[in-house]
C-alpha cells in the first residue's frame, strides 16, 4: 500500500511528466498494435498467393508480365513506399514478372503507354485518378484505329493516390488499416485475374483545327476543369505546410491570373455506344478455324451477334 501511495505522491508532483509519459506509452501500445495486425494479414494473404507461385505451368507457356506504372509523387510520395511493402511482393510471390516505370509527369504516363513495345499481359496503375487518366488517355492513343486491341489490355488499379474513385467502387470499407486492406485486395483482384469491364469517357474539341490539332483525351469517373482543377494540382508544392498545404495552395493562388477562371465552352454529350460492330476488329485467326470447320447446313444457323464492351478493369 506504502508503494500505490508513493506512486502516486510521484505522479501528482510531476504531472507534466506523467501526462507526456502516458501519450507516448498509448501512442506506443496502438503503433505496435497497428504493426502487428498488418504483419498478421500480409502472413495471411502470402500464404494464399504463394500456392499461385507454387503452381507448375508448361514450358510453352509465358509466365505471366505486368507493366507497373508508379506515381511516385501521389499519396504524399509515399506512393512508391506503399508499393514495395504491400503490393510488389505478393506479385512477385504469385509468380508473376513485374517491370516498373516511375512516371515524372502526366504526359510522360501518356507518352510511356504509347510508345511500349514490350509485350505485357496487363497494365497496372499506380496512382490516382489522374494517373488512371493518363494510362487510358495514352491506350486509347496508341491504338486508335483498333480499339478493339485496347479493349483487349487488362488495366489493374492500385488506390494510391489522393483520389481513387474507380478503386473505391470496387473494393469495401474496413474498420482498421483500411488503406493497406485496399491495397492488399487490388493486389488479390491482379492475381486472381478477376475483370470487370467498366465505360471510359472520351473528351474531344467540337471543332477540329487542322493547324492545331488536339488529340482527344480519355477518362473514367469522372473529369475537373477550372481554377479549382488548377490549382488542386499544385497542392504538393506547398509540402512544407504539412496538413495546411491545401489551404495553402488555395490562397497562394487565389490571385494568380493564369488559373482558368472563365470556363467559355459548348458542351456536347454523346451517349455511349450501344454495342454496334463498327469499330469491331475481327480475329483472324478464329475466322480460319471456324471457316475451315463450316458446314454447308450452318448456312440456315442465325449468326452470332457480337457487343463491344468497354475497358477492362482488375
Amino acid at each position: 500500500m506504502a508503494k500505490v501511495l508513493t506512486l502516486l505522491k510521484t505522479v501528482r508532483n510531476n504531472w507534466k511528466k506523467s501526462v507526456v509519459g502516458t501519450a507516448a506509452l498509448s501512442y506506443g501500445i496502438s503503433y505496435g498494435k497497428q504493426a502487428y495486425d498488418t504483419e498478421q494479414l500480409m502472413r495471411q494473404c502470402c500464404e494464399e498467393v504463394v500456392q499461385y507461385g507454387n503452381t507448375s505451368c508448361s514450358t510453352n507457356i509465358r509466365p505471366r508480365h505486368v507493366t507497373v506504372i508508379l506515381n511516385p509523387a501521389a499519396k504524399k510520395r509515399k506512393a512508391k513506399k506503399l508499393f514495395q511493402k504491400y503490393c510488389e511482393p505478393l506479385l512477385h510471390l504469385a509468380g508473376i514478372s513485374v517491370t516498373i516505370i516511375d512516371t515524372q509527369s502526366g504526359s510522360h504516363a501518356r507518352n510511356t503507354i504509347t510508345n511500349l513495345e514490350t509485350p505485357t499481359d496487363a497494365i497496372i496503375v499506380a496512382g490516382g485518378d489522374g494517373t488512371l487518366s493518363d494510362v487510358i488517355t495514352g491506350l486509347m492513343r496508341k491504338y486508335e484505329h483498333n480499339l478493339h486491341s485496347a479493349k483487349q489490355c487488362p488495366i489493374g488499379i492500385l488506390p494510391l493516390g489522393n483520389t481513387n474513385t474507380i478503386a473505391s467502387i470496387f473494393y469495401r470499407g474496413y474498420e482498421d488499416l483500411n488503406d493497406i486492406h485496399h491495397l492488399i485486395d487490388a493486389t488479390m483482384a491482379i492475381i486472381k485475374n478477376s475483370l470487370k469491364s467498366i465505360d471510359a469517357i472520351e473528351i474531344k474539341l467540337l471543332i477540329h483545327d487542322p493547324e492545331n490539332s488536339i488529340k482527344p483525351i480519355y477518362a473514367v469517373g469522372g473529369i475537373e476543369w477550372g481554377a479549382w482543377s488548377d490549382t488542386h494540382a499544385h497542392i504538393d508544392k506547398y509540402w512544407y505546410w504539412g496538413s495546411l498545404r491545401k489551404y495553402a495552395a488555395y490562397i497562394f493562388n487565389g490571385y494568380k491570373s493564369n488559373l482558368t477562371w472563365k470556363c467559355n465552352a459548348l458542351m456536347k454529350y454523346t451517349n455511349p455506344c450501344k454495342g454496334c460492330s463498327c469499330c469491331y476488329s475481327k480475329d483472324l485467326s478464329y475466322n480460319q478455324f471456324t471457316n475451315s470447320n463450316r458446314r454447308w447446313w450452318h448456312a440456315f444457323l442465325p449468326k452470332q451477334q457480337t457487343f463491344v464492351s468497354g475497358n477492362e478493369i482488375l
